[in-house]
This record gives structure tokens, C-alpha cells and sequence, in this order.
């Protein structure tokens, strides 16, 4: 507690006969007075709130069953006055391929098992989090919930491919929650409060998918929980031949939207998850050859850029008395076309293609 200085003010006693306080009275106009005055500037310091948290893992390369990836976080305080200190964590498996989602339980086996120590210390409240019991004081550590984090020796990783017999012979293919080459998260969110009732549950996640690029200087996806109505700003998006178009914004219960590509900052009042949109910047040729027709008012073959990943539409082609048999594919590579012609007006490019139409008589018809 402040202890209140005690200032005093000094008054100056005048004697003043009583004939000149009549005097005074009788006079109309400004009668002066003695005065005084103090004033007091009092500094009330904010309370330093700082604290450190010390993380002790190293990420295994080639992490396989029964294999145990020691794990350790302690939070230590640095303030001048106690703390109190709550954590809380999330886990998830990701694939390769889009790193979308994958379940954390396999043949009724949780995958990756998560090893506690010092859970005597800890209190798991109803809302999900790790309470250290009492506070921290100044200089002192937590004890690491955490010791370690075992890939389950019972669990099976890799899938038998899906195969069944069609007219050409045997077809497989890879099921979709396949766990080879997949990536395994254990995210840890650690808050720190001055009283044990301050703590603030407010927050919402950003979650940012590079989508085949990469984000800041990681091609994972990115997750950010924040207080929410906080505005974050956002790191530049990259990806080899390709340019970022735009950004489609998804928060639950709510349409998706789309944000520039040159968005500098989000405030974030829900979870929010931004999906970045790309577009190469390889061009390929494609060559049309109306053969005898006319393609685009041209009957010569003309030429028309793309992007690659794009999708070409064919557009009409036009020969007195004839109509398109089939779009002979004379070189290139498209993914619509069956020894060597389209069965579709539409292909997605992905190299420099050249196309020729062959032509059938119309019949009329009575």
C-alpha cells in the first residue's frame, strides 16, 4: 500500500487594526487575499508482466512405430509479482498429398500416443485446460505436463491399395486416409494471467492453407489462436510458376468469400480459414487446325495461349455440308482424349497442343 504524504500549507497571520477593516468594507472594488497552493504528482508504476516458455523437442525425420519423441514446455516467471498459468492442446494428422485432416484413431487404435508427467501439479478443468495449481512466483518454473510422444507399436500405417477388376484389367488405387509420408501436429496454446479469474476464453483460430505454395517460408498449413477482434497481419504467399489470384475466406456457418490477394491484414471475430488461389504462369500453345473448315473465322490453324492448369474450350467449327466428326490430338498431351481424340470440348492444359478437325458429310434430312 502507497503511503499518502502529508503536506502541509503555512498561512501568514497580518494584523489589521479595525478601523482599516472598515475601511476595506466601504471600499467597493477588489479586496486581496493571502494565498497558497500545492500540487502533488504521484507516480503509480505498472506491474512488469512477463513471462518465458521453454520448449524442449526435436522433430523426428523418420518417426516409426513404437519410436518416443521426448517432448518437454515449461513456463517460467519473469514478472515482479505471482502469476497463474493455464495450457491447453490440440492434435491432428495431416496427408501428404492436400494435408487435409486425417482421423486421430485408426482401427480403433489412437495413433500417436501422448506420454504426461507431473499430472499431480496440473488440474484439468471443464473448459479443456491444464490449470497449474496455485501461482507461479517470480523466478520460478512450471513442471512440463509433457515428457514425451509415442508413435503406438500396435498401429498400421500404410494401407492395402483398393483394387477391383474392370474391362482393361486391374485397377487400384490408394484409400483416402492413408497415413503414408502424413504428418502428425501436437499444438500447445500456453496464457498467462496476473489473477486466476482473468484469464480470457474469447479466441478465435486463423488457419491459412498455401494450397501447393508456401506461406511465410512453410508449405504446412499455418494456425494462429488470437483474442478475438484482434487484427493479424498476414505474411506473403508464394508459389514456384504460379501467382496468387486471390483468397477464399471460410468461417463457419457463413458463405465463402474472397479477399485480394494483396490483403495486408484480417480481424478475426470467428475462426476463419484462408485458402490461397493460384494461377501458373506457364503458357502453353494451343494450335486449332479447322482442316478444310473454319475455326474462329480462320481457315488457316491459328494459335491461342492458356495457363497451364486452365481448362481450353473448343469453340465452333464451321464446314459447309459438314459437321466435326472428332478434335484429332496430332501432338501434345491432354487428359480428355482416347487413342488420340477428344470426347470433350473442354481438356485441362498442360502442355503445347495442336488439334484437327475431321469432318463428316450432314445429311438432310426430309
Amino acid at each position: 500500500m502507497l503511503k499518502q504524504k502529508e503536506h502541509r500549507v503555512s498561512k501568514k497571520r497580518f494584523l489589521i487594526p479595525s478601523f482599516l477593516l472598515l475601511l476595506f468594507a466601504a471600499i467597493a472594488g477588489t479586496i486581496a487575499y493571502n494565498t497558497d497552493s500545492a500540487i502533488f504528482n504521484n507516480l503509480f508504476h505498472i506491474a512488469d508482466h512477463t513471462a518465458t516458455h521453454t520448449e524442449e523437442f526435436v522433430s523426428p525425420s523418420g518417426w516409426k512405430t513404437c519410436d518416443e519423441a521426448p517432448k518437454t514446455l515449461v513456463t517460467t516467471n519473469e514478472s515482479t509479482h505471482n502469476i497463474y498459468v493455464r495450457l491447453r492442446y490440440d492434435e491432428f494428422w495431416r496427408n501428404k498429398e492436400d494435408n487435409a485432416n486425417l482421423p486421430l484413431v485408426k482401427d480403433d487404435l489412437r495413433l500417436a500416443i501422448i506420454n504426461f508427467q507431473n499430472e499431480d501439479n496440473w488440474e484439468l478443468k471443464e473448459d479443456g485446460w491444464y490449470y497449474w495449481k496455485g501461482s507461479l512466483v517470480p523466478g520460478d518454473s512450471t513442471l512440463s505436463l509433457f515428457k514425451s510422444v509415442t508413435l503406438n507399436c500396435q498401429s498400421n500405417l500404410t494401407l492395402d491399395n483398393i483394387c477391383q477388376e474392370t474391362a482393361t484389367g486391374t485397377s487400384c488405387e490408394k484409400p483416402a486416409d492413408n497415413y503414408e509420408n502424413a504428418k502428425y501436429h501436437l499444438k500447445i496454446t500456453v496464457q498467462t494471467s496476473d489473477d486466476p479469474g482473468g484469464f480470457v476464453d474469447n479466441t478465435c483460430r486463423l488457419t491459412i492453407n498455401p494450397n501447393g505454395g508456401a506461406y511465410g517460408d512453410s508449405s504446412e498449413i499455418y494456425e494462429q489462436d488470437v483474442i478475438c477482434g484482434s487484427t493479424i497481419d498476414l505474411l506473403s504467399a508464394s508459389r514456384t510458376d504460379y501467382e496468387l489470384t486471390d483468397w477464399t475466406k471460410s468461417v463457419a456457418e457463413e458463405e465463402d468469400s474472397t479477399l485480394p490477394a494483396n490483403t495486408a491484414n484480417i480481424t478475426l471475430d470467428k475462426d476463419t480459414t484462408l485458402t490461397a488461389n493460384w494461377l501458373s504462369t506457364i503458357r502453353y500453345n494451343v494450335t486449332v487446325d479447322p482442316n478444310g473448315g473454319s475455326y474462329n473465322n480462320s481457315t488457316s490453324p491459328s494459335s491461342y495461349q492458356a495457363r497451364k492448369d486452365t481448362t481450353y474450350t473448343l469453340g465452333e467449327a464451321t464446314n459447309t455440308g459438314y459437321f466435326v466428326d472428332y478434335w484429332e490430338v496430332v501432338s501434345g498431351t491432354v487428359d480428355t482424349a482416347v487413342d488420340g481424340r477428344l470426347t470433350s470440348d473442354a481438356f485441362v492444359v498442360t502442355s503445347d497442343v495442336v488439334l484437327r478437325a475431321h469432318w463428316d458429310k450432314a445429311v438432310a434430312r426430309i
